[in-house]
């Protein structure tokens, strides 16, 4: 759609549009793409990798003699530690044929696909299939980067109508601001860079019910809620919300309640349908979350983020004025940029300059008014605004990380920039008093800037150093000067009438002058490591991956999850949601010297307490420790740093157990359970909804493995006495079994792993993972596909004849 002509009265535009489309989608492209290249070229050609693997080189995490040195930014670890041994499993998984439903590698086993943060079915996820290597990392972010930006100029063209140079170069802040570039590599950013092309497509289906608009909603929500984070798409449906709302309003004013149930209606259809299109991901990832430990802790009213209060305001505009958690400073409020006002950042000169100019543009006003209150709302968790801050605490949506509501007040910025940029490229620019905020505001960020260099930052004595002191003064005078443009722009802008204004050199320095502050302040924020240092091979994983089966514990060491990308099996684990049965199973035997587990991740750095007989329960036959100079009794080997110790006696993973106890209560059965003596091979602690057969003699005989896969396992028993048979590995409802070929229930048992009641004999049992909410999901997303197709062959175009 061409923009709206200016209107009557008005210059014509004074930076002229490339005249053939050709040359209009080539200079988009290098806008687009050229900040990519500037901040992740090494990445790109296979020179560096765009993970933080300096990380496994400190000590106790990976590498054997890691130095004693800080690592580039601690706060991206879970780069390294999680996201990619999980794109590692899920990627060899596909490759190899299996779709990953379970994992059995943490936890004793949990669900993959549910998580949704491995984002199985993310589109994008091709690149990795084609690509395994860590090439394919910086590759994702490259086209993700890309259809984000197309993404927004077609959302601005289409919806508020600027011209060409306005969309582009909105397009060429969007994948730049901060929320998008501090995300960078997690699944988080991959859902936020849909959020153009969601509102672009409820726009359309409220102004054109009856078109194929509902379709490409459906499209946009499905690939939203597929792309790797939930509470992230949420956030993105909840803005495309109140979005339709103040559009129904926009578009048909006080008839909005009569006129707006078609748009209404096409909106409702394209939400459901790309809801049911996500279906065979949706549905296992709600059922997921019903057991997620930290899901659960939300519920009943922790916040895992507090607000900050107005402190949090100036990192809106200078995202490092604070500081930050890279090597070479310190952070000196929140601990993390991430989850805090920093990830609103869309430049300082978008904020003081382009932002206030998009206001005088009237006939986006209140549209404008709009972004405004819009960005604000996305703050008002991290600011703790009262009656605003409640409205995140209402059921559903306190069960969401509403500090990273954020990704909406950058998207706001960016449009109100855009809008500005147009006013100028137009020759609109006329100069009103309500500028002189603006202009106070840019005098008054030079002024805090000035007081920033000139002082003493709030930090802890051991980073009150003066290489860290300068630091902060070189930033903040930084930031004086970026003000003191701002300034200056404006001074030009109102010189002489505004004459100034009417220039195609203004037009272009005032679009690309923001870009080039964004990509300046994106450069180092996501690390690009060496080669050599991700995830090598060394002596203590190699032997590791050779010695029997049995699962192993970090002590202190070895992050959970991180096992993931070498194929060992870790009791831990870490996933982001934490299954609650095993966060409570393991409580009960936690090392006193382990440190207190995260909101976000329980047991990421938890190790047992020993001997215990929970130890037993979840088949805990290998110790790693990392203690460099020392020496343990029993070790197996040794080797740069790291000790292998074996507990000889461990029971196997599967064994009949003598006698079976009822616990339904959940406070008894923990209870039975703490006990230091308890004996997992003399009794199983079982729920069941009916009683246990009285057994005359225990239980007795052995468990062989036939077949050991992720989704099904097969045991050959030989059974001398009834008893049950209970398999380490953890339960729930979607795991069935068959014993000799005939369905049999499976038990929960020590709260959290299977158990079924076996006869005398040589029996065959198989275990298969077939969750519901799986059988569901394809049903449920089938018969989307099929209503896609149906309104397709309603609403589809037709030639006259």
């Amino acid at each position: 759609m061409s923009a709206a002509p200016p209107p009557s009265g008005t210059v014509a535009p004074v930076l002229l549009e490339p005249r053939t489309r050709r040359v209009r989608v080539l200079l988009l492209l290098a806008l687009l793409l050229v900040p990519q290249f500037i901040l992740f070229g090494p990445s790109l050609v296979g020179a560096k990798v765009l993970l933080p693997v300096d990380l496994l080189n400190q000590p106790g995490i990976y590498m054997p003699n890691a130095p004693q040195e800080r690592g580039t930014d601690f706060v991206l670890s879970d780069l390294v530690y999680e996201l990619e041994p999980e794109r590692i499993y899920g990627v060899e998984a596909v490759r190899s044929g299996r779709l990953p439903l379970w994992n059995p590698l943490i936890y004793c086993g949990t669900p993959f696909l549910a998580a949704n943060h491995t984002s199985v079915f993310y589109p994008l996820r091709a690149i990795d299939y084609l690509v395994p290597g860590p090439i394919a990392v910086a590759w994702v972010q490259l086209v993700k980067s890309l259809l984000a930006g197309l993404g927004m100029y077609l959302f601005l063209r289409r919806v508020p109508q600027l011209s060409y140079w306005p969309c582009a170069i909105g397009a060429a802040l969007w994948p730049n601001v901060g929320f998008l570039m501090l995300w960078a590599g997690y699944t988080i950013s991959q859902v936020g860079a849909h959020l153009p092309w969601v509102l672009l497509a409820t726009d359309a289906c409220l102004r054109k019910p009856k078109s194929l608009w509902p379709l490409a909603l459906a499209l946009a929500t499905a690939v939203t809620l597929v792309s790797g984070h939930a509470s992230i798409a949420a956030h993105v449906l909840l803005a495309a919300g109140l979005f339709a709302l103040f559009r129904c309003f926009d578009l048909h004013g006080r008839a909005a309640l009569r006129r707006a149930w078609p748009g209404i209606g096409a909106l409702c259809l394209g939400v459901g349908l790309g809801v049911g299109l996500s279906g065979p991901q949706t549905l296992p990832t709600l059922e997921y979350m019903q057991e997620s430990w930290r899901i659960q802790k939300r519920q009943e009213g922790r916040v895992e983020t507090p607000p900050i209060g107005p402190v949090a305001l100036p990192a809106v505009l200078m995202p490092y004025i604070d500081g930050s958690t890279q090597r070479h400073t310190t952070l000196i409020r929140h601990g993390n940029r991430l989850e805090s006002s920093h990830a609103a950042y869309a430049g300082l000169l978008t904020a003081l300059v382009l932002v206030p100019l998009g206001f005088g543009l009237r006939r986006l006003w209140r549209m404008h008014c709009f972004w405004l209150a819009l960005g604000f709302l996305g703050l008002t968790s991290i600011l703790g605004v009262p009656l605003l801050k409640e409205f995140f605490e209402l059921p559903v949506l306190n069960t969401l990380r509403n500090n990273r509501f954020t990704l909406v007040t950058a998207f706001a910025l960016v449009a109100l920039a855009a809008s500005g940029l147009e006013l100028v490229v137009r020759g609109q620019f006329r100069w009103r008093g309500g500028y002189f905020v603006a202009v106070g505001l840019a005098a008054l960020v030079v002024l805090f800037c000035i007081a920033r260099a000139n002082g003493t930052p709030d930090l802890r004595p051991e980073f009150r150093t003066e290489e860290i002191l300068r630091w902060f003064r070189r930033v903040s005078i930084g930031y004086a000067l970026l003000a003191a443009v701002a300034l200056f722009l404006w001074w030009r802008l109102a010189r002489g009438g505004g004459a100034w204004s009417r220039t195609p050199q203004c037009a272009l320095l005032l679009g690309l002058l923001p870009l080039a502050e964004v990509v300046q302040q994106g450069y180092d924020a996501n690390v690009q490591g060496e080669h050599a240092l991700y995830f090598p091979r060394h002596k203590v994983i190699e032997r590791l991956q050779a010695l029997p089966p049995g699962r192993f514990c970090g002590m202190g060491s070895f992050p959970a999850s991180l096992n993931l990308a070498v194929g060992l099996d870790d009791i831990r684990g870490y996933d982001a949601a934490d299954p609650a049965r095993i966060v409570e199973l393991y409580t009960l035997f936690k090392n006193e010297n382990a440190p207190p587990g995260s909101d976000y991740a329980a047991l990421q750095w938890w190790f047992p307490r020993l001997p215990h007989g929970l130890a037993d329960a979840v088949h805990l036959r290998y110790l790693l420790a990392y203690a460099p100079g020392r020496t343990f009794p029993g070790t197996l080997f040794s080797e740069g740093g790291w000790h292998v110790q074996e507990r000889t006696e461990c029971p196997p993973r599967a064994w009949i157990a003598a006698r079976g106890e009822l616990a339904n209560d959940k406070t008894a059965r923990l209870a039975r359970l703490a006990d230091p003596r308890f004996d997992a091979r003399q009794v199983v602690v079982l729920e069941s909804p009916e009683p246990l057969p009285t057994d005359s003699a225990p239980g007795a005989g052995s468990a062989r493995f036939e077949l050991d896969e992720a989704e099904r396992v097969v045991l050959a028993l030989e059974v001398q006495s009834p008893g049950w048979l209970v398999l380490a590995d953890r339960w729930t409802d979607g795991w069935k079994a068959s014993l000799d070929g005939r369905d049999v229930p499976v038990l929960c048992a020590n709260h959290a792993f299977r158990a079924v009641r076996v006869a005398p004999g040589d029996r065959r049992l198989e275990f298969r993972y077939e969750p519901p909410s799986w059988r569901q999901g394809w049903i449920l997303g089938l018969s989307s596909a099929l209503l896609c197709a149906g309104w397709f062959a309603f609403a589809r175009p037709r030639r006259a004849p």
